[in-house]
């Protein structure tokens, strides 16, 4: 598999896991179920992507090389 394609699948795999922790939680707590889902996965989204964004200027700002 090539690099592009196993990072696709692994978002893919996450986002799954992600929406599924969410309708879990839903059924748990007797909430709706898609927005429960929807919910987190846009919440650790915009979490993962706040974490990227944030690698990005730290290697700009302090010159840092991974």
């Amino acid at each position: 598999m090539s690099r592009t394609g196993a990072v696709i699948a692994a978002m893919g795999l996450t986002a799954t896991v992600l929406f599924g922790l969410g309708v879990l939680k839903a059924v748990v707590g007797h909430q709706a179920r898609l927005r429960s889902g929807l919910r987190l996965l846009a919440l650790a989204s915009a979490a993962g992507a706040t974490g990227y964004l944030l690698g990005v200027a730290a290697q700009a700002v302090f010159g840092i090389e991974v």
